[in-house]
Parts: structure tokens; sequence; C-alpha cells
């Protein structure tokens, strides 16, 4: 058997054995398979930014390097969504509305508005510090809503 047939037969082993424990981990808990699915995004969001962020000096348009940061903090915004689960209890303490909910819907928004807002990026420099500074005061700003103020729990209770 040549090299190319065996690696392609290695990885689409690998591939087969990821996803029959994926099948098996989503009909023994959907718990684990919650958890397994968020985890790989994480990862995957994580590898966004670290290949944007060591290849930020080699590209001429900086919309890339402000995805990838933009992704770290999707992936931050995904693992604490996946933390705050209700049957994790981590935040066992919280007593408003579902957090793994809102935190799920505020990781898609922080994605989508990044994304349009890379788009005005294009082919213009930025400084990657202050881009960094800002999505952690969005970060904590979105976790502070959801967990401290409450704002969808008040906004229900007066309808």
């Amino acid at each position: 058997m040549n090299s190319r047939l065996r690696q392609t037969l290695s990885s689409s082993l690998t591939v087969l054995g990821v996803l029959l424990g994926l099948a098996w981990a989503n009909t023994h808990s959907y718990l684990l398979f919650h958890c397994l699915a968020e985890l790989f995004s994480i990862v995957i969001a994580a590898g966004i930014f670290m290949v944007a962020w060591n290849a930020r000096r080699l590209h001429e348009n900086d919309y890339l390097t402000f995805l990838g940061i933009a992704f770290l903090f999707v992936g931050a915004t995904d693992l604490v969504h996946t933390l705050a689960y209700k049957e994790m209890n981590v935040f066992v303490e919280h007593k408003g509305p579902d957090p793994a909910t809102q935190l799920w819907i505020a990781a898609r928004y922080m994605e989508s508005l990044s994304m349009l807002g890379a788009v005005l990026l294009v082919g213009r420099k930025i400084r990657p510090l202050p881009v960094l500074a800002g999505f952690t005061v969005v970060l904590i700003l979105v976790l502070l809503a959801i967990f401290e103020c409450s704002l969808s729990h008040n906004l229900l209770q007066k309808k």
C-alpha cells in the first residue's frame, strides 16, 4: 500500500472514529455530547486566533487579525456558555433566566457583528492591542449584563 493511500485510510478511520464517538456520546448523555461539541468549536476559535495572531505581520490586510481577535472572544463566550449550562452546576447561584441561552446568543451576535465589521477593515491597518481591549470590555459588559443585571429577566417581568 502506498503512503498516500495509507494516509487517506488513516484519516478516514480517524474521522469515522470521532463521529462514532460523538454518536455514542449523544445517545449516552446529551450533556456530554453538548460539551464535546462546544469544546470542539472553542478549540477551533482558539486556533483561528493563534494563526491570525502569529501571521499578523505577514499580511497587508488586518481584517484577518481582527477576525482572529474576535474569534478568541467568541470562543471565550462559548466556554462560559458551556459552563453555564444548567446541568453543569457551575453557576448555581444565578437565579435569572437561562444564562446559557443568553450567552449563546451573545456569542453569535459577537461573531456576526465582527464578521460584518471585518469587511470594513479590508485594506486598512489596525492596532491589535486596542482591539483586544475593546473586545475585553465588550465581553465584561456582556457577562455583567447576563449574570448581574438580569436584563432579560427584568424585561420579561414587565410584560
